[in-house]
């Protein structure tokens, strides 16, 4: 779908992120501790272990939404039968005790919509089904900063970002962002914000649009929406 002149969500749509954890990590966004491409030996895997400090960590399964994919292993047995049944690659991470997390939309330079989240109980997944929802809640300076670094570093004008706050500390959990070639006017959306724009009553959605409008008439001012 994309051509020269066509307004979409990012500068470069040739540009790939197969591990945008790893760009974020170079460029001094804190994170969550995490091997990105993980050797399925034992030996290998209790060296992963040790250098992310120990259980309990996180396995992540990408490719999903609503913290499907996202397993607290304790053990090295329940990280050992996991990863021989999990056939994708999955990442992992230290678990990171927070208190609340904060999801914001980034939309150009302007943050659209925030809210927060608590885990529900005998949960530690603050974006599940089971969450708590806290509601439209304003983002901490710290987080709306590292939000509009998060798109800058990655040349997009749409994301949706995650982060997990306890105490003073703040650290990224995840980043979800547009697709290259989806434009936003198909079906599919990987920054999914659908239940935001519900429970917060802003119109992301039409946000999304007047970006595009106004981008698309700087290319082009004889652009009409049909």
């Amino acid at each position: 779908m994309w051509q020269p002149g066509v307004a979409a969500f990012y500068d470069d749509p040739l540009l790939e992120y197969l591990f945008p954890g790893v760009l974020f990590q170079k460029n001094g966004i804190p994170m969550p501790r995490t091997i990105h491409a993980l050797m399925r030996e034992h030996a290998t895997m209790e060296t992963h272990v040790e250098l992310l400090g120990g259980f309990p960590l996180i396995v992540k399964i990408l490719g999903s939404e609503g913290g499907n994919g996202v397993i607290r292993v304790d053990s090295h047995a329940s990280l050992f039968s996991l990863l021989d049944y999990v056939g994708s690659a999955p990442i992992l991470m230290e678990c990171f005790e927070h208190v609340v997390y904060c999801r914001l939309i980034v939309i150009g330079n302007n943050i659209a919509a925030s809210e927060a989240r608590h885990f529900g109980p005998g949960d530690f997944r603050t974006n599940s089904i089971g969450s708590d929802l806290i509601g439209a809640a304003a983002a901490p300076p710290a987080a709306i900063e590292m939000a509009l670094k998060l798109r800058e570093y990655c040349g997009l004008s749409l994301a949706g970002r995650y982060s997990g706050e306890s105490g003073s500390k703040l650290l990224l959990a995840e980043l979800n962002f547009s697709c290259r070639f989806s434009c936003y006017f198909c079906c599919y959306f990987c920054c999914c914000f659908a239940d935001q724009q519900r429970d917060s009553g802003i119109n992301i959605a039409g946000a999304m649009l007047n970006y595009l409008m106004a981008k698309s008439r700087r290319i082009n001012p004889n652009t009409t929406l049909v």
